[in-house]
């Protein structure tokens, strides 16, 4: 089984877009939206690594191969007056899976919003992935059961 110790995490580059690319592609079949990717090498090149980027993505290589990815970005929140981190994506390869690799990635990004002294780290879930639930929780998220998500497919 692998080993979270011997996983690294590094900030990805523009030379990795075909990697996040294959990564999101992944996501997307795990969550059963495959038909719902549009993105493109290009636009990531723009989006992630261009004048302003929109986020950031961060690879976990074992042994210099890629096996997961994680995309987030900075939000706002009114209430504190200060910025927060948003988790969009985490993704690991399945034969990486429930060796303990989410919980490094997760404490990671935690490490990294209290580093840049954010005020949140945030995220949402799929109702039905109880392992990354159970996950969340036992490292001390809440899950925060009064909101509903929503969302507006804007037409190009």
């Amino acid at each position: 089984m692998p080993s979270a110790e011997a996983i690294s995490i590094r900030n990805a580059t523009q030379h990795d877009v075909g990697t996040i690319l294959q990564f999101i592609r992944k996501i997307a079949t795990f969550e059963k939206l495959e038909g719902e990717v549009v993105n493109t090498e290009q636009l990531l090149r723009a989006h992630l690594f261009g004048p302003h980027p929109a986020a950031e993505c961060f690879l976990f290589e074992d042994d210099r191969k890629a096996i997961g990815f994680a995309i987030v970005f900075r939000t706002f929140s009114t209430f504190t007056g200060r910025v927060g981190l948003w988790l969009e994506d985490l993704y690991i390869d399945e034969e990486y899976r429930r060796c303990g690799i989410g919980r490094k990635v997760i404490r990671y990004l935690a490490d990294l919003a209290q580093k840049r002294d954010y005020a949140r780290f945030e995220w949402t879930a799929l109702k039905w992935n109880q392992n990354a639930i159970d996950l969340y929780l036992d490292e001390g998220a809440t899950k925060m059961d009064d909101w509903v998500t929503f969302r507006m497919d804007l037409e190009d």
